[in-house]
C-alpha cells in the first residue's frame, strides 16, 4: 500500500472517529452547561407551565382529584330532593368541568408561573443530588422527582368561592395537610441508571471536544488537497448531528408510552427538557453544511467555478449600476445583454438563495422541533438549491451562446 493510500485510509478512520466524538462532545457540553446549572434548567422547563398539553392534563387531573377525594357525587346526591338522585352523575360531571376551567385559569396566572419555577429549582437540586450519588429528601413515596401542584388546586377553589361555589371550602385544609396533585418530572430509577453517564459527561466534558478537535485536525492534515478534508468534516458534522437528533427523537417517542403520565404529556416534558440539546445538534448540522458548502465553493470543481464566476459577474454589475446610476445609454448591445443576464441572475436566483438560507436558519432555530419537520425542511431547501443550480447552469450556457 502506497503512502498516498495509507493517508487516505487514515483520513477515513479519523473522520469516523470524529463522527462518534462530535455528538458525545455536544451531549457532554449540554450536560455540563444546562443539566448542572439550576438557572438554565429552570429556564429550560419554564415553557412547560404554558404548554397547552401539560396544563390541560393538570387541570383535568386536579378536577378529578377534587371530585374523587371529596366525594362530590355523593354530596350532590344527598342534597337533591327524593327521586332526583339520577341527576347526580350529570351534575358532578358539569361541576368537574367547571373546576377544571378554574384550575386552567389558575395555571395561566403569574403566581403559578413563579410557583412552577420555584418547584423546578427544588427538583433540579434533588435530581443533581441523585445523579451525583447523594441521598436527597425531595423524593416522593413513588420514588420519583415530582412538582407539587396543590397550590394551583387551592387557587381554583378560591376562584370558585368568588362565583358562589363554597361547598369545597372544607377541602382546603385537607389539601394543605395532604398534597394530592403532582406532576412527575424525573424517575429515580432512570436517574440512578444515568449516574455513570452523567459522571463521565460532567467530569470529562472537556475530553470529547479535545479528542474531536484532534481527530478533525488529523482529517484535514492527512487529506490531499486539505480543502477536501475540510469538506469531509463538514459533511460528517451534518450526518452525525442529524443522526443523533433522529435518535433523540426516537428515544423520546419510545419512552413516552412507558411513563405513568399520558404519552402526549410525557413527550412534551421530555421534548422540553432536551430542547437545548436538540438545538445544539441542529446547529452542529447547520454549521457542518456551511463549512462543506464553503469548501465546495472555493474548490476547483466545474460547478464551483461557474458559481464563482456568476457571483463575481453579479457583484461587478451591481457595482457598475451603483456607480453609473440608472442611465445605461452608453453601453454596447453585448454589455447590455450581459447586464440583463446578470440582473436576472443576481436579483432572481441569488437573492432567493440568500432568502432561503436565512428563512431555513430561522426555522431551524425557532420552529423545527420534530424529525418530520426537519425532514420536510431539508427536502424543501435541498429541492430549491437543486433548482437554483440547474437554473444557473442553464443561464450560463445561454450567456456563452449569445457571446459567440
Amino acid at each position: 500500500m502506497s503512502a498516498r493510500e495509507s493517508k487516505r485510509w487514515v483520513s477515513r478512520v479519523l473522520a469516523a472517529a470524529f463522527a462518534l466524538l462530535l455528538p458525545l462532545a455536544v451531549v457532554s457540553w449540554w450536560a455540563q452547561s444546562t443539566v448542572s446549572s439550576t438557572d438554565r434548567w429552570v429556564a429550560t422547563l419554564h415553557p412547560l407551565a404554558s404548554d397547552p398539553v401539560v396544563t390541560a392534563y393538570l387541570a383535568q387531573e386536579g378536577a378529578v382529584t377534587i371530585v374523587r377525594d371529596f366525594d362530590v357525587e355523593h354530596r350532590i346526591a344527598a342534597s337533591l330532593p327524593p327521586g332526583a338522585g339520577l341527576l347526580a352523575p350529570t351534575l358532578t360531571s358539569a361541576l368537574q368541568h367547571t373546576i377544571a376551567e378554574a384550575i386552567t385559569v389558575t395555571l395561566g396566572s403569574a403566581t403559578f408561573q413563579r410557583l412552577w419555577d420555584s418547584e423546578n429549582r427544588l427538583t433540579h437540586r434533588v435530581a443533581v443530588d441523585l445523579l451525583e450519588g447523594r441521598v436527597s429528601v425531595g423524593v416522593s413515596r413513588a420514588r420519583a422527582v415530582v412538582i407539587d401542584l396543590t397550590p394551583a388546586m387551592l387557587g381554583a377553589i378560591t376562584q370558585l368561592d368568588a362565583h358562589g361555589v363554597t361547598f369545597l371550602d372544607p377541602l382546603k385544609q385537607q389539601l394543605s395537610r395532604h398534597p394530592t396533585l403532582s406532576v412527575q418530572i424525573l424517575n429515580v430509577r432512570e436517574l440512578h441508571q444515568a449516574q455513570r453517564y452523567y459522571h463521565l459527561a460532567t467530569v470529562l466534558w472537556w475530553l470529547f471536544p479535545f479528542l474531536g478537535v484532534l481527530s478533525g485536525g488529523g482529517v484535514v492534515m492527512t487529506s490531499r488537497p486539505r480543502r477536501q478534508g475540510v469538506r469531509r468534516l463538514g459533511l460528517v458534522a451534518v450526518g452525525s448531528g442529524l443522526v443523533t437528533y433522529a435518535n433523540l427523537t426516537i428515544a423520546i417517542a419510545s419512552a413516552s408510552p412507558l411513563a405513568p403520565t399520558p404519552p402526549s404529556v410525557t413527550s412534551s416534558i421530555l421534548t422540553t427538557m432536551t430542547s437545548t440539546l436538540a438545538r445544539y445538534l441542529l446547529w452542529v448540522s447547520l454549521g457542518g453544511a456551511v463549512v462543506a458548502g464553503l469548501a465546495w465553493l472555493t474548490g476547483p470543481s466545474p460547478s464551483a467555478c461557474v458559481t464563482r464566476r456568476n457571483l463575481e459577474r453579479g457583484v461587478r454589475t451591481v457595482r457598475g449600476v451603483l456607480r453609473t446610476g440608472a442611465s445605461q445609454s452608453g453601453v454596447t448591445h453585448q454589455d447590455r445583454g450581459t447586464l440583463v443576464h446578470s440582473r436576472r441572475l443576481t436579483r432572481g436566483v441569488q437573492v432567493a438563495d440568500v432568502v432561503v438560507a436565512v428563512v431555513s436558519s430561522l426555522l431551524l432555530w425557532r420552529r423545527v422541533t420534530t424529525l418530520t419537520q426537519l425532514v420536510i425542511l431539508v427536502v424543501l431547501t435541498g429541492g430549491w438549491y437543486w433548482f437554483s443550480a440547474r437554473y444557473r447552469k442553464r443561464m450560463t450556457g445561454d450567456s456563452s451562446t449569445d457571446a459567440r
